[in-house]
């Protein structure tokens, strides 16, 4: 099955597809398209944002568009959230020929999956200095529960942190099955991906 994706920042757009491309699947998985999604916009405005990107993987025979979105600031828990989500896109997309429509929260922000693999991060230590303190934030598996905008900001060495450039320099190197294990928001991707590792379950880490 091809699966398409569709996302709702430039970091995500320029790097995701780095560390996707090593994710285990039987699946195909297409390289993302950006919405213009505002950050505080509606679930009705979402689903609008979101229809022309549908309507080009349809026409690119995707089975499964899976649809990335930040959590933020929102109030709303992110299960309602999601649900509330999907609800709206789905009804905005119904005549666009994609059989499943999916919605996955980054839980709040791209960031919190970019330092879930902490070894991409080490990997570069001419550009961060992961303090303990930092790691042991992150480690195990409490990535989604964090502010890694400032970690990242905190740790980036000679010049300030750069969303889109050190997202493409972190995605090249990082490990999908790493960041999965520190986040439940990355495991709901690889399950809706094909990954054999969370077919049954995201709750809990793999192995």
């Amino acid at each position: 099955m091809k699966i398409g994706l569709v996302v709702d920042g430039e970091s995500e757009y320029y790097s995701l597809a780095k560390a996707l491309s090593r994710v285990q699947t039987a699946d195909q998985i297409l390289n993302p398209l950006l919405a213009d999604i505002q950050p505080l916009a509606s679930s009705a405005q979402i689903g609008r944002a979101v229809r022309p990107r549908i309507l080009t993987l349809a026409s690119r025979g995707v089975g499964r568009a899976v649809v990335l979105l930040d959590l933020e600031h929102r109030s709303q828990c992110a299960g309602p959230w999601a649900t509330e989500l999907r609800g709206a896109i789905v009804a905005a997309c119904a005549d666009c020929g994609v059989p499943d429509i999916c919605v996955v929260l980054k839980k709040r922000m791209y960031e919190n999956w970019l330092v879930g693999d902490l070894g991409a991060l080490w990997k570069m230590p001419a550009r961060f200095a992961v303090s303990a303190s930092a790691a042991a934030s992150v480690e195990p598996n409490k990535a989604d529960n964090i502010d890694a905008l400032a970690l990242l900001r905190s740790a980036a060495r000679k010049v300030p942190y750069h969303k889109t450039n050190d997202a493409q320099q972190i995605m090249e190197r990082a490990d999908p099955v790493a960041i999965a294990k520190n986040s439940r928001s990355f495991r709901k991707l690889l399950q809706l991906l094909g990954s054999p590792l969370y077919a049954g379950q995201t709750s809990t880490p793999a192995g």
